[in-house]
């Protein structure tokens, strides 16, 4: 829940920023390109005109989209690491338990 909290966070921060006008050019908002699902939502024609006014202003959509990418985003890295944690304790659970052979009953290899 680390990841989604903070992503969620940062995303209400960067969407306030923007409608604060002090991301003029939505570079900061678009995450300079780097992020894929808003980058393709703007160059598909439904979701380029909800999200952007006829002034090339970001629209209330675009918010709401920003902020549920990044709540996504959080989800999905959670997961991940959830997944990377189950599989250690599963693994190291599996080596603690294996039974091995007392010293004394081992055969000489001589």
């Amino acid at each position: 829940m680390v990841f989604t909290f903070w992503m969620t966070l940062i995303s209400i921060l960067v969407s306030v920023h923007n409608y604060l006008g002090y991301d003029d050019k939505g570079l900061i908002f678009f995450l300079f390109g780097i992020e894929p699902i808003l980058m393709k939502a703007i160059y598909t024609e439904p979701f380029r005109s909800w999200m952007l006014t006829e002034s090339g202003d970001i629209s209330w959509f675009g918010y709401i989209l920003r902020i549920l990418t990044g709540l996504f985003y959080g989800i999905l890295f959670d997961s991940i690491i959830n997944g990377i944690k189950k599989s250690f304790r599963k693994w190291r659970q599996r080596a603690r338990h294996t039974p091995q052979e007392p010293l004394s009953y081992r055969k000489n290899s001589k």
